[in-house]
């Protein structure tokens, strides 16, 4: 489940979602890039590079308090990374939803049940259809 926060701060704000709190077996929010590892021979002065795949987390920026764009999704763990719960409680960014407590199970439905159809909307009279208002209406004299 998703949280939506808003920044409350007079400045741009960016969260850095690491894999361990916010990616699932499901789902992975990272991306995997390449970097070049380079190595640097003294004795040769040659320059070796080693490419390396890398997985690098996922963000959120939220701009300034009262600007488009201060409120935004975050997936579910993020509030347990704790630079952000540090800015939570430090009143810099707000939980607008917070998720809600795990409620019981609800019942299966029996097996006997049976659908009910939605409620049957009101058919619309002769009067309902005319788009001209009033044009039934007599007309009044001026004195």
């Amino acid at each position: 489940m998703e949280q939506v926060v808003q920044n409350t701060a007079r400045e741009l704000v960016t969260l850095n979602l690491p894999h361990e709190y916010v990616c699932t077996e499901e789902r992975c929010l990272c991306v995997r890039v390449t970097q070049v590892h380079t190595h640097h021979d003294r004795k040769t002065g040659a320059i070796t590079g080693r490419p390396k795949r890398v997985r690098v987390g996922h963000s959120v920026t939220l701009t300034a308090k009262g600007t488009e764009g201060s409120e935004g999704r975050l997936p579910h763990g993020a509030l347990n990374v704790p630079e952000i719960a540090a800015l939570v409680r430090a009143g810099l960014l707000r939980v607008v939803n917070a998720p809600a407590p795990a409620a019981t199970p609800h019942p299966a439905p029996s097996v006997e049940a049976t659908p009910t159809e939605p409620p049957a909307l009101p058919a619309l009279g002769a009067d309902d259809a005319d788009d001209d208002e009033g044009a039934d209406a007599p007309e009044v004299g001026h004195d």
